[in-house]
């Protein structure tokens, strides 16, 4: 859809960020790769004359609503992703990107090309709200009023924003510079509310067709894999996975602060829940896992060994975040801690997306407050 974009003819500010930023994506992965410094020279050009045209189009109301805005948006954080230029792992243009979503309403997703945009924007936001556990900026109920289509992806959607808010606030209003923690009480409607959540959310993909269900597969040799009809519809299984695993780390906190609480006797993980916290992070971490030979292209739908990889860099890309996540849950064991952080460092050397490096040596989860610099702009 952005390559269409590119070959449009009417001139102006977001038609030169998009080509722009597009060269800049594909040169810094080829440099990367190939370890082409003059390669590398012109991608940072392209880049920042995409942030100049970009900067001007996003002065008028007309053009800042164009396609061709957003997805020199979106192919700018690629850029950046790409290079590892993200400050702390966070994007600075998130929040820009929000504004941009609810100004475009409920049209963009009327159209499957607009609708593909608005996905990977959607995507973006996950990661920096459920992911890295970025408290969140704006108000984000109007969109639960956009994804209400009957649809079990747009149902995942909601789901994750319900999640966002949630962790979020859990998150805030235990941190150590709240000075009024919350009783016993409080805690415990959270932890009803949490496990509420989960419930609904593991539901997402009733009414998905057959063909959409993840199988499991066992090779002669002991190996277990998931596999799937298509890479997208393991992309998507997988977010809904590691928003999951973020999620109970949210319970498992309130659990702690509820258990440390001078006003109610020890509680015992799973009081509340049908299934401990921990069993559920081991269980999504362990899919995880058993995803990544597919999704890196190692096997197809079969399970039959691929020699040679078709996987392109947009899909790389998007198994980055969920591998992470696993790298970070805590609960993982030694064997798929070193297969997730391989996978990582297998994207960015195949790729050319050093953001797969950095996040196959974090070792602790990233810090929400990292990312509050007064040197980080909204776009």
């Amino acid at each position: 859809m952005l390559y269409t974009l590119c070959q449009g003819n009417q001139a102006g500010a977001p038609l030169a960020s998009l080509r722009a930023a597009m060269d800049a994506a594909a040169f810094a992965s080829m440099a990367n790769h190939a370890n082409v410094s003059s390669l590398a020279v012109r991608a940072q050009r392209k880049y920042g004359q995409a942030l100049q045209h970009l900067s001007i189009a996003l002065s008028s109301v007309q053009d800042a609503l164009r396609d061709e805005t957003l997805g020199a948006i979106v192919l700018i954080m690629l850029f950046e992703d790409i290079n590892s230029e993200r400050q702390s792992l966070m994007s600075t243009h998130v929040s820009g990107i929000q504004y941009l979503l609810k100004l475009r309403g409920v049209k963009q997703l009327g159209d499957p090309a607009t609708r593909s945009l608005f996905h990977f924007a959607f995507t973006q936001m996950l990661i920096q709200f459920v992911g890295l556990k970025d408290p969140v900026q704006i108000d984000l109920d109007w969109l639960l009023e956009v994804l209400t289509i009957p649809h079990p992806i747009y149902q995942m959607m909601a789901g994750n924003i319900q999640i966002t808010k949630f962790c979020a606030t859990v998150a805030e209003l235990l941190s150590r510079e709240c000075a009024h923690l919350p009783d016993a009480f409080t805690l415990t409607s959270w932890l009803e509310r949490g496990e509420h959540l989960d419930l609904e959310f593991s539901m997402w993909h009733k009414g998905l067709p057959e063909a959409w269900m993840p199988r499991r597969f066992q090779t002669p040799g002991g190996d277990t894999f998931m596999l799937y009809p298509d890479l997208t519809s393991a992309g998507v299984w997988n977010y809904y996975r590691g928003t999951r695993i973020i999620l109970q780390q949210t319970l498992l906190d309130i659990y702690r602060h509820l258990n440390n609480s001078q006003m109610t006797p020890w509680v015992q993980y799973g009081t509340f829940a049908l299934r401990p916290p921990e069993e559920i992070i081991i269980d999504m971490a362990t899919e995880i896992c058993e995803t990544i030979p597919f999704a890196l292209g190692k096997v197809d739908t079969f399970g039959c060994p691929i020699f040679r990889s078709g996987t392109k860099a947009v899909q790389g890309f998007a198994l980055l975040w969920p591998v992470f996540s696993v790298t970070q849950c805590g609960y993982a064991t030694e064997a798929q801690e070193a297969q997730a952080r391989s996978a990582l460092q297998h994207i960015a050397s195949t790729h050319g997306i050093r953001l797969g490096m950095d996040l196959s040596h974090a070792v602790f989860p990233m810090s929400r407050s990292q990312s509050e610099s007064s040197n980080t702009s909204e776009i």
